[in-house]
């Protein structure tokens, strides 16, 4: 931690990066906890269409 703020990283940023890295393990652990598969490549690929036409980009 204290290497990231003499990086020049503020204490918001340190925070905000803990938060995300929380959710995504917890994320995951519930995945793997309830059986949750991967997408196949075309889920993916169809997944990623549907977002850029409703303009997530």
């Amino acid at each position: 931690m204290r290497a990231v703020l003499a990086a020049g990283a503020s204490r918001r940023q340190v925070e905000d990066a803990l938060a995300v890295c929380a959710a995504f393990n917890t994320t995951a652990r519930l995945a793997d906890a309830f059986g949750f598969e991967l997408l196949s490549p075309e889920g993916f690929d169809a997944g990623a269409k549907y977002l850029l036409r409703r303009g997530y980009n």
